[in-house]
């Protein structure tokens, strides 16, 4: 009975007036269309998240010799930029020029940037930089209501004279013994 029903379907499709429809991996949409009608649109493919995009640029660091860890959402995101490994100690010049080099392959992954979750403590302490580096509108990452900071990964902002002339103006309002300084106010 099974062979039957297949015959019969076999033989509706060879009947129709568009023929039946083949999709190779070339060509997912093949077949031809009835007269009159369009194919069916491709769907585009669904966009990246910042964490695909981030575990595509640790992976790829990886595999050109630059160890790096899976990201973790909260946690800051290990660029070539940072100096520490993934033990916390320091990188050598040799670690250093790797990831230089493994970065220029794999930024292309990077998100433009990345959730760190900001200490509750650190908030409050940074609260008055925080306003006057906004007030300075350079482009300063603030904390949102949940706590986190969307970080940008390439660090150029922060190279920048305008965000340094920034920095400069509102370090006095950090909580640190340093930043009191004369010469920081």
């Amino acid at each position: 009975m099974t062979i039957a029903i297949a015959a019969a379907l076999a033989l509706a499709g060879c009947q129709s007036q568009e023929g039946p429809v083949i999709a190779t991996a070339e060509q997912p949409n093949a077949g031809p269309s009835a007269p009159g009608t369009t194919a069916p649109a491709t769907q585009e493919p669904k966009p990246l998240s910042d964490y695909d995009k981030a575990l595509r640029y640790t992976r790829c660091m990886t595999d050109n010799g630059a160890p790096h860890a899976d990201p973790v959402v909260g946690e800051p995101l290990l660029t070539h930029l940072n100096v520490v490994d993934l033990n916390g100690e320091v990188v050598s010049g040799d670690m250093m020029e790797r990831r230089r080099e493994s970065h220029e392959k794999c930024k292309k992954y990077l998100p433009a940037t990345w959730p760190v979750k900001i200490d509750p403590k650190e908030v409050a302490r940074s609260a008055l930089f925080s306003k006057c580096m906004d007030e300075q509108d350079v482009g300063f990452p603030m904390v949102g209501k949940d706590g986190m900071i969307a970080e940008p990964t390439d660090g150029k902002y922060e190279r920048t004279p305008e965000y340094r002339a920034a920095e400069s103006k509102c370090r006095r309002y950090y909580d640190d013994g340093a930043n009191n300084q004369p010469e920081n106010r």
